[in-house]
């Protein structure tokens, strides 16, 4: 019999440093583009960190999945 250990220590590092280089990319892709913006270019990148780091929490996964899916 299988057994299956869940880790309840929320985040872990594992996978903040597994998704670090897609979130820089992005990061660099929404600068590059967000240029035009004039002053309010630093807007930009501030509300896209806030939304990773909602969307990275454990409720934030919850409410992604089931926007996604459609469940709930």
């Amino acid at each position: 019999m299988a057994t299956c250990v869940i880790e309840s220590s929320g985040f872990g590092a594992w996978r903040a440093v597994t998704a670090a280089p897609a979130m820089l990319g992005s990061l660099l892709l929404l600068m590059l583009l967000s240029v035009a913006l004039g002053r309010w270019a630093g807007l930009l990148p501030l509300a896209w960190a806030t939304g990773a780091a909602v969307v990275m929490s454990r409720v934030g996964e919850r409410v992604t999945l089931r926007a996604a899916c459609g469940t709930g």
